[in-house]
């Protein structure tokens, strides 16, 4: 019999993880008159009224065949709203309610002159309108950032990733032709349009120091020459441009120990670096986005269930609690039960499927297989099994590097938790084992002991 603790008897299950799920704010759309939510996790927007602060929702967004979750992108043009999703896009009339997928798989979203725009692999740059595609446009390869404005789509792309070069076009939405171009250095972040110009945001690295400086670079919107370039600081902090001012968190959001001042939110020129002001947030501003007179984003606090309204003329701040909203019937079922010896076994052959196999390089026209690479380089995979009983089953991996020759490295790993539940970390064994060994620095240990059964555990 499986352990048991105060409920019963502790059984096999797999987490689910809409458990008292509430509404969490994802991405957002802000027009002229409403804002739209996207939820984070479910293909559910909610509505929130500019003008009254009304909020309506969640509405259920049709989705595309075969996606799933939530949107990665949305935009507001005119009446309807579109989402974009890696397998296509959804057209929602903001007026009667109605719904429309567009089978368009792809990347970006952005409202520009004459339309939507969004990137296709295969059709390249697509204007979209509520009953379909309306134009495609072929553009430079490597598309990395898309804007519209000052009657122009605006595309940034790398042309030479390995040398960093890059080059930000300007193209004429009637007749597709790139009317201006600039070209510039290092690694593209993204592009900013609004009433005052075309802004780029780019990473550099100094050759000499190694260091990483954010260069937010101004672009005629006629010519596509550079009217200015500033440093931003620090390197990892960016935020939306608004009438020529760029709001940046007080901040490295990657920087977990200054996490408190991300709250501070900096109004700088984006012409000449000026600061102009400060705005103090409940919590951090995350997934900003710009808007007509304002500024949105979800703000990040301990429950994150809010969105934060910035005024950017008066810079007064509205919040919009959107934790009461009922997402009860769009939930997932929860998970099928599930039997401990079956689950292991799948888990263990999987795990060798994927460590002992490798990488298969295949001819790009035959999908032939041309060669097989190990899955993690200079390792020998020689076994991978099973150790003791449900809850406290393990999975190991046993081990030969080229660096150390007649030693047996070993990894395991639990595959319950405590309370029965199968353990995420799993699923991702073998990638972190790849990137400890060869990917992040670590490495196995310099001067590896073996324990009493020969085996080095890393």
């Amino acid at each position: 019999m499986h352990t048991t603790d105060a409920a019963g008897p502790i059984k096999p299950h797999l987490p689910y993880y809409f458990e008292g799920y509430r509404f969490t704010p994802g991405h957002i759309a802000v027009g002229p008159h409403e804002a739209c939510i996207a939820d984070m996790h479910l293909p559910l927007v909610a509505r929130v009224d500019r003008r009254t602060g009304e909020i309506t929702g969640p509405q259920l967004l049709d989705t595309p065949h075969g996606a799933h979750g939530n949107p990665t992108a949305l935009v507001i043009d005119g009446d309807f709203l579109y989402s974009r999703w890696n397998e296509g896009l959804t057209v929602f009339d903001l007026g009667s309610g109605e719904q429309s997928t567009l089978a368009l798989p792809g990347t970006h979203l952005a409202s520009g002159p004459e339309g939507v725009w969004t990137v296709a692999p295969r059709a390249g740059l697509v204007r979209v309108g509520s009953h379909g595609i309306q134009q495609s446009v072929a553009i430079p390869l490597f598309p990395y950032c898309l804007a519209g404005g000052h009657e122009a789509v605006w595309v940034l792309s790398w042309t030479d990733p390995g040398a960093g070069r890059i080059v930000v076009s300007r193209i004429d939405p009637s007749s597709g032709e790139v009317t201006a171009a600039c070209e510039l250095s290092g690694s593209p972040q993204m592009l900013f349009s609004d009433r005052s110009g075309i802004w780029a945001n780019v990473w550099t690295e100094h050759p000499a120091c190694r260091q990483i400086t954010s260069h937010l670079i101004g672009l005629d919107p006629r010519t596509a020459e550079v009217t200015s370039d500033i440093e931003l600081e620090p390197t990892g902090a960016l935020g939306p441009i608004v009438d020529g001012v760029i709001w940046l968190p007080s901040a490295d959001p990657f920087d977990h120990a200054a996490r408190d001042r991300l709250a501070t939110i900096r109004r700088v020129s984006a012409a000449d670096g000026h600061l102009l002001g400060e705005v103090r947030l409940e919590g951090a501003l995350g997934w900003p986005v710009a808007g007509p007179g304002c500024l949105w984003g979800r703000v990040d606090r301990g429950d994150t269930r809010s969105v934060a309204a910035i005024d950017t003329r008066r810079v007064g701040v509205r919040y919009f609690d959107l934790g009461h909203l009922d997402v009860t019937p769009y939930l997932p079922p929860p998970p099928p039960a599930i039997y401990a010896e079956d689950m292991e076994r799948q888990i263990r052959d999987r795990l060798a499927s994927s460590l002992v196999g490798g990488w298969v390089k295949t001819d790009p026209e035959t999908g032939a297989e041309v060669e097989r690479l190990p899955y993690i380089r200079g390792v020998h995979i020689e076994e991978v099994r099973l150790e003791g009983t449900f809850p406290e089953t393990e999975i190991l991996v046993l081990f030969r590097s080229d660096e150390h020759p007649g030693l047996l490295f070993g990894r395991r790993r639990r595959i319950w938790e405590d309370d029965g539940a199968l353990s995420g970390a799993i699923d991702v064994m073998d990638v972190n084992l790849m990137e400890d060994v060869e990917a992040c620095g670590h490495g196995l240990p310099r001067h590896p002991q073996p324990n009493a059964s020969g085996i080095v555990w890393f």
